[in-house]
């Protein structure tokens, strides 16, 4: 029997249904083969399993190393060829352009559709009253029981939720688009910069831009491939908690469970991203430092109702004309009731 025959008779659902006598018999063979990776296992004299095993170092070398990753960092370079700048002001002014080019935008969207879902939820709210009389006339023409009832006044108010958003054009999936784009933006960046650190610090000699991370930081972290155990994770981790937090003082005691959950496991992970800046290079932390206090600046921005109303961003009914001050009553009450 050949080995592509063997390979052709694995059978998994008998491999899932092993009886207790048979998972005796089960044993392990490891043979050299092309790929070390795979672990062929044995079940019964005609049946064998793949298993591969999961590397994070190989899982992360194929990150770094792809199209996107390579691209970026090859950009970044040129841009400092190209510009002359030192990498503290490319890397903070490249954020900032990204921010400003393509967060920003994605950001006043996220907004609009917050708000337009907000209102048509008081559109909603006034009409359910005069939705329900109607079903109760139709209960008792029709002789609906309870449950038909119910269950048609559900369908009705889904479909006018439906014809609202449409009308608004504003899907709630809309609100999670700017997520969706920082995540993979923030990974290109950091890998990258992480990357071209590794590079500056190997053997094998690298161009003079590459070089210049060395020497082109900023005050006490002068050397960007070298990372920064203190100063840099604290701003971070002030930086991050300062946006998580305003966020929640806005709407502070109306928070439900999902909220409060979300919120906690917020502030873990940013306790989590500040103790990983004291350990990456100072290029990495820096770059996160940045787009965490360009975020901050652009939550506060969006707060504004004059602002908001700049940007076409729709007045809701819980929209304060004092967010700012709000907040601060709200930051009182917390420590208050503490």
């Amino acid at each position: 029997m050949n080995a592509m025959h063997l390979i052709n008779t694995v059978n998994f659902k008998k491999f899932r249904t092993l009886s207790s006598l048979q998972s005796k018999l089960y044993h392990q063979f490891h043979f050299r083969n092309p790929h070390p990776k795979c672990i062929i296992s044995r079940i019964s004299p005609g049946t064998i399993i793949f298993s591969r095993h999961f590397s994070y170092v190989e899982f992360y070398t194929g990150i770094a190393q792809s199209t996107p990753i390579v691209s970026f960092q090859n950009t970044l370079v040129d841009l400092h060829q190209f510009t002359g700048l030192p990498w503290w002001a490319l890397i903070m002014l490249t954020t900032l352009s990204i921010r400003s080019a393509i967060v920003f935008p994605l950001a006043i969207h996220q907004n609009q559709v917050i708000a337009r879902l907000a209102n048509i939820n008081v559109e909603i709210g006034k009409l359910a009253p005069e939705l329900n009389k109607e079903v109760n006339i139709a209960k008792a023409m029709f002789k609906w029981d309870e449950t038909k009832a119910k269950k048609v006044f559900r369908k009705q108010l889904r479909d006018i939720h439906r014809g609202f958003v449409i009308r608004d054009n504003c899907h709630p999936f809309k609100t999670v688009l700017l997520g969706l784009l920082q995540i993979p933006v923030w990974i290109i960046f950091s890998v990258s910069l992480r990357n071209l650190t590794f590079m500056s610090q190997g053997i094998n000699p690298v161009s003079e831009s590459v070089a210049g991370l060395k020497t082109e930081g900023l005050l006490w972290f002068s050397d960007l491939t070298s990372p920064d155990h203190i100063i840099i994770p604290a701003l971070i981790l002030f930086v991050n908690l300062a946006v998580t937090e305003i966020h929640a003082l806005r709407n502070i005691g109306k928070g439900s469970l999902p909220q409060k959950i979300l919120l906690n496991t917020s502030r873990v992970i940013i306790v989590v991203i500040a103790a990983a800046a004291t350990i990456n290079p100072s290029s990495v932390s820096f770059y996160w430092l940045c787009s965490s206090t360009f975020g901050l600046g652009q939550n506060m921005l969006l707060m504004i109702p004059k602002v908001r109303r700049i940007l076409r961003i729709p007045s809701t009914a819980k929209e304060s004309s004092t967010p700012f001050r709000d907040i601060a009553a709200n930051f009182k009450k917390r420590f208050n009731k503490e």
